[in-house]
């Protein structure tokens, strides 16, 4: 009988299983499409066969093989991700798939039936319990923390484990590190997230041989990867694009829409765009815009589907910063646009906005998280 670890992640899933050696883990691999990999992606992509019967299932894909196929189809295909944010909304019911209803607890076995797919015959076939990772608060406003953890136990028991567990997430990530303190201790768990920043305090002590984690306090900010990325791409990126240049019309000089730059926001949203009224009335500018060269690299990205190879060069700047005052962000991951032998340097320095509020709102919660084990 095996154990499984399920980090049901807003941006990325694992799932780990023991190892061989005595208290250690790893992770499964998954095969799909897209390749060998042992994260997934936490999005989906649904498709209708044209040579299906009518009721027949939704093609669907997970991780990289439904960006895959969104890239592919952006106009047939429905892509969902950040599924997990919709966990504790009393809000969200259920929403349309392609004329098919689908609630939260539908998406997140969805998905992980995909997984278990994509695993082959590495998944285990007697899976004795699951351990799954919660967060200590649950994302959104008003956010319901029993009616999240009812559907997560409602998609889980739908593959009929005998056991379902749940962990709070801060206290999974710091049990590697507490399983070696040789003395009880208050730990500071920080989870730098795509969409918020996390920080907990958790009380770890022994008794009897056995290592027990107490929550004594837990806060956040909304600042976090995600809107990073969007300062690199607002800041570097969509300048290069065409943002803050001008077009003539009629006699007069007109700014070029910044809406046609919004989709920046989700790189998703990109393969979408090309299929809009905005990108064929921004095809129009070319001819009378101050910098037809921007604009016309604009649509090159946008026609050759470059907008997740966009993010993967955002994201490894990011990552490179995390370790330096300055990296260069390079445009080598676009392919198939002229776009090949850009690059730009950029320093921590060159995010005043947000890394300065996410510095004050962090020392702050930290301050805060701090104070009542002062008393």
């Amino acid at each position: 009988m095996t154990a499984l670890g399920l980090d049901f992640g807003t941006t990325n899933t694992v799932i780990a299983l023991p190892a061989e050696s005595d208290g250690e883990t790893r992770s499964l691999t998954f095969e799909s499409q897209a390749g060998v990999t042992d994260t997934m992606r936490t999005c989906l992509s649904f498709m209708k066969d044209r040579k299906a019967t009518v009721g027949a299932p939704l093609a669907t894909e997970a991780g990289a093989a439904a960006i895959r196929t969104l890239i592919d189809h952006p106009g047939e295909c429905r892509f969902l991700q950040s599924i997990k944010t919709y966990a504790a909304s009393p809000l969200f019911k259920e929403t349309a798939v392609l004329g098919r209803r689908h609630s939260f607890p539908d998406l997140m076995a969805v998905f992980l039936e995909k997984l278990m797919t994509y695993a082959g015959d590495s998944w285990p076939q007697n899976v004795s319990r699951v351990v799954a990772g919660r967060p200590v608060r649950f994302a959104g406003v008003g956010a319901d923390e029993a009616l999240a953890i009812e559907r997560y136990n409602d998609a889980l028991s739908r593959f009929g484990f005998p056991e379902i567990r749940f962990v709070m997430e801060p206290v999974a990530a710091a049990w590697y590190f507490a399983s070696r303190l040789k003395r009880d201790a208050n730990v500071l768990v920080a989870d730098f997230g795509g969409g918020t920043t996390d920080y907990s305090i958790i009380r770890f002590s022994k008794s009897a041989g056995r290592l027990s984690a107490e929550p004594l306090s837990h806060s956040g900010v909304g600042v976090a990867g995600d809107m990073f990325d969007y300062r690199i791409i607002d800041n570097v990126v969509s300048p290069m694009l065409g943002k803050g240049t001008c077009y003539r019309s009629f006699g007069k000089v007109l700014d070029v829409p910044s809406n046609y730059y919004a989709s920046f926001g989700r790189w998703s949203q990109l393969s979408i765009f090309k299929t809009t009224r905005d990108f064929k009335d921004l095809q129009s500018l070319v001819r009378d815009a101050t910098d037809p060269d921007a604009l016309e690299l604009f649509i090159e990205l946008i026609e050759n589907d470059e907008g997740y190879p966009l993010y993967e060069a955002v994201t490894a700047t990011k990552r490179a910063l995390s370790a330096k005052d300055e990296a260069d962000f390079s445009s080598r991951h676009w392919e198939k646009t002229a776009a090949a032998a850009y690059a730009a340097p950029i320093s921590k320095p060159g995010f005043p906005a947000n890394s300065a509020r996410w510095k004050q709102h962090s020392m702050r919660l930290l301050k805060a998280l701090a104070s009542p084990l002062a008393r």
